[in-house]
């Protein structure tokens, strides 16, 4: 969330979501917000400092703990989001395709990488997905983990 200041845009998630409690009168409410305190292994994108600061700027609002409800939420899909997410998956797939066929000795990771992106690209993806980590695994990997490309050249490795 932000945006350009000098258009009145917030700066940041906690000025953002404030700022529209406020606008909506709903500061002295119950809000529930995604903290998981339930399911601690379950990564949230709210910071404790962000937490904390938006509850010092809503001193009359009680935050609870809404993340299994807004989950399962999460988890109906209209038919829009349903053909999204359908077009994502063909767009993804199709790339990951493009980068299995380009993976042979002599190519970087980065290179097997950028041809999957070229790809989906091409088929109308207008951001790249998963912040560039993929699948990775070799020497200086740890075993099919999710990282970012390395300039590591492919060898030919004989079992």
């Amino acid at each position: 969330m932000g945006g350009p200041p000098e258009l009145g845009r917030p700066q940041n998630f906690v000025e953002g979501f404030v700022g529209l409690i406020k606008e909506m009168g709903l500061q002295n409410r119950v809000l529930g917000v995604e903290l998981w305190e339930k399911a601690p292994a379950v990564d949230v994108d709210l910071t404790w400092h962000e937490f904390d600061a938006m509850r010092r700027a809503l001193p009359e609002a009680k935050l609870v703990d809404a993340g299994s409800m807004i989950w399962e939420q999460r988890m109906i899909k209209t038919p829009f989001e349903i053909g999204v997410i359908r077009e994502l998956a063909k767009i993804a797939t199709n790339g990951f395709k493009v980068g299995l066929e380009s993976i042979r000795e002599g190519v970087t990771e980065q290179e097997i990488v950028i041809k999957m992106y070229q790809a989906m690209l091409a088929e109308g993806l207008w951001d790249v997905p998963m912040f560039s980590r993929v699948p990775m695994r070799g020497p200086g990997h740890y075993h099919a983990g999710i990282l970012a490309p390395q300039a590591t050249v492919l060898k030919r490795e004989i079992c």
